[in-house]
């Protein structure tokens, strides 16, 4: 019996990392399952009462979980968690679980940590895409005056954004709009004072896959980094497959999970839970 947890900066793959591990014989994995409760630091509390859970899922015990069902995606491996007849992998894929690494081990010895890592520069782009809105279209025109301005006017060549949230800026910086529930899941860097939001997940990128990097040195067996790519082979899916499974039996499937997917992309989900419907049916 195994339990994972996956790691990752965030738009490097995790939700298809969850999916992948949601194909697989026996196993349940959710995806963030309830970010309300947790928080970079001070969270102790909510990752042994996850513990517990899963301690007694894997016992065939009471089967429960909280979940955050402010997604409808959270709740879909409930489906799975109770209809399997054994569970023997259990898991929950989150970037907030990194500095609890150690205290998950004191309690699951086996516990794996698979951890995806992208590009860093496409990773900041990607978060800057994410937490940025465009600016509001200008009013229509009143009079004909303002329609002829409005014609002359140069046009911009790219839309603008405007950054509305910032995860890592602290309280003291007054630029952005907070979130609530996300805020609190990411490191705070104050001393980045006017910084723009880029520079800040910039940081942010950097001190994870450095902690990442000496956890991976201290627990070797237990703690791994994987590019993003991967997830695209059938080599790269087997070997996480390998890592977090060890000798269980392993069905590779194509998988792409994220907001705006392609029709292709779209289909390749779709086949990724059949297979992981089928798997659960053959238990």
């Amino acid at each position: 019996m195994t339990v994972v947890f996956g790691l990752g900066s965030g738009r490097c793959g995790t939700k298809s990392l969850a999916a992948l591990l949601n194909a697989q014989p026996g196993t349940v994995c959710f995806h963030e399952a309830n970010p309300s409760a947790m928080a970079w630091a001070g969270a102790e509390d909510t990752v042994f009462s996850l513990l517990r859970d899963f301690r007694a899922i894997l016992d065939d015990d009471e089967r429960a979980i909280t979940v955050d069902r402010a997604s409808p995606d959270r709740t879909e491996p409930l489906k799975r968690l109770h209809a399997l007849p054994r569970v023997e992998v259990i898991g929950d894929v989150g970037i907030y679980y990194l500095p609890y690494v150690t205290q998950i081990l004191s309690r699951f010895p086996e516990a794996r940590f698979p951890c995806l890592q992208r590009d860093r520069t496409e990773v900041i782009k990607s978060y800057v895409r994410k937490l940025g809105v465009p600016h509001r279209s200008p009013p229509a025109a009143g009079t004909v005056r303002d329609a002829l301005r409005g014609l002359l006017r140069p046009k911009p060549t790219q839309s603008l954004v405007q950054p509305s949230r910032n995860h890592w800026c602290g309280d003291a910086d007054r630029r952005w709009v907070p979130d609530r529930r996300w805020d609190k899941c990411f490191p705070s860097y104050d001393d980045l004072g006017s910084a723009s939001l880029a520079d800040h997940i910039a940081r942010f990128y950097d001190d994870y896959y450095g902690q990442v990097d000496e956890l991976a040195s201290r627990y070797p067996e237990n703690v791994r980094v994987f590019p993003m790519e991967s997830l695209n082979s059938v080599d790269g899916r087997a070997d996480i497959l390998r890592f977090c499974r060890g000798g269980r039996t392993v069905v590779d499937v194509e998988v792409f999970e994220n907001e705006g997917a392609s029709p292709k992309s779209i289909e390749l989900s779709r086949r990724t839970k059949a297979a992981a419907s089928r798997a659960s049916s053959s238990h």
